[in-house]
């Protein structure tokens, strides 16, 4: 017999060891500050941030694994403790490590190890991949993180001429999906162009007016319509009609997360985008009836169009990110009139457009404020 023929449950042994643990004091406990060294642990720091506490247990060594590798927990209580809404906030602290560091960097030789509960990330892996981490972590800790949030507008246009009064006020941005158009521009010029946007016929909004994505979690915007079909046939030769139609169901439409995450520099957004589509362009019917059947049997043959996108993006704070894309009609939009049997099936292609902006506590209270005026529910009483 081998003799490490079973070391992979030893390994998985002891991490579930290891972690299921009090921590003890051989664990080394440090805070590490915003770009400075690691120093003593303390509240916050000067520019208002909360700072990492990261936990070094040396004593930890998994079998097999290089002599580089380092086990360090990480504390992420100060984000995990005010993210109450959601019941595993901590799953959104490792989707973004996975997305900085890479999948390869945790599954490939050499590999290392990621975990996290509600209080503690667990990472067992290099120096390099820990300063990765670790200044990831930093962003969510910031003090300022929950107080910004990325608001959503999701519409769609039937007419691209759009982009010929749009184009001089839009600065391009680098996009790797092939079919995908982006650019900045000011909030003052997104303003302008949503408002003519929405005096064109065919313009529709999918996204609640107040979609708002907090810092460092996710949002889903979907829109999805079942869509029955004769799927198949079932012959019961001791029943009567002994062939049933199977009906099945294809769910079209869109699904789109939006995660974002706000940078130390308090100025740039960062957001990672991942839209899937399905629409159904046609059924077409075959017919399965042969002599001497007395009930026509029929099915459904669907023809489908399905793409999927990952992006991340990145701008400056002050400024709208505007995301384009040409897509099928999306549920609930297509025309069905008298010319549509003559000249095709009623679909059309329609612009997508993405509108994300972020907003600080500050100025969504000011918004609110500037509304409530408008109103007249601002109580300016007892002020003079």
């Amino acid at each position: 017999m081998h003799p490490f023929r079973h070391s992979p449950v030893i390994i998985l042994l002891v991490v579930s060891v290891i972690l299921a643990s009090v921590p003890g004091t051989q664990a080394e406990e440090r805070t590490l500050l915003p770009n400075r060294e690691l120093g003593p642990i303390g509240g916050s720091s000067a520019e208002g941030n909360t700072q990492l506490r990261v936990r070094t247990r040396p004593e930890i060594k998994l079998p097999g694994s290089p002599e580089t590798h380092v086990w360090k927990d990480y504390d992420i209580r100060p984000f995990t403790q005010q993210a109450v809404e959601h019941a595993d906030p901590q799953q959104a602290v490792l989707d973004w490590i996975l997305r900085q560091t890479g999948t390869d960097t945790w599954f490939r030789s050499p590999g290392g190890l990621l975990n996290a509960d509600r209080h503690w990330v667990h990472v067992y892996h290099s120096e390099q991949t820990h300063a990765q981490v670790a200044q990831l972590l930093q962003r969510f800790l910031h003090a300022r993180s929950t107080e910004q949030s990325i608001s959503v507008k999701l519409v769609t246009v039937d007419n691209p001429q759009w982009r010929k009064f749009a184009l001089r006020t839009l600065t391009p941005i680098q996009v790797h999906s092939p079919g995908i158009d982006a650019w900045t521009l000011a909030k003052e010029d997104a303003t302008i162009l949503l408002a003519t946007l929405r005096q064109q016929v065919g313009f529709q909004e999918h996204a609640a007016p107040n979609t708002m994505v907090a810092n460092g979690q996710s949002q889903v915007l979907q829109r999805m319509q079942p869509r029955m079909y004769r799927r198949s046939v079932l012959f019961e030769p001791n029943t009567w009609p002994m062939a049933q139609t199977e009906l099945g169901e294809i769910d079209e439409g869109f699904s789109l997360q939006i995660s974002s995450l706000a940078d130390d520099d308090r100025q740039t957004c960062e957001v990672a985008l991942h839209c899937k589509v399905n629409h159904l362009e046609s059924l077409d019917t075959l017919d399965l009836s042969t002599p001497p059947a007395s009930n026509r049997l029929e099915i459904d043959i669907p023809h489908l169009s399905s793409w999927e996108i990952r992006e991340r993006f990145r701008w400056p704070q002050d400024r709208v990110l505007l995301v384009c894309r040409n897509v099928a009609a999306m549920p609930g939009t297509t025309r069905h009139d008298l010319l549509s049997g003559v000249f095709g099936k009623g679909e059309r292609r329609l612009d997508a457009l993405l509108f994300l902006q972020s907003n600080s506590s500050k100025q969504s209270e000011l918004a609110t404020k500037r509304q409530e005026f408008r109103t007249g529910q601002l109580d300016v009483r007892d002020r003079y």
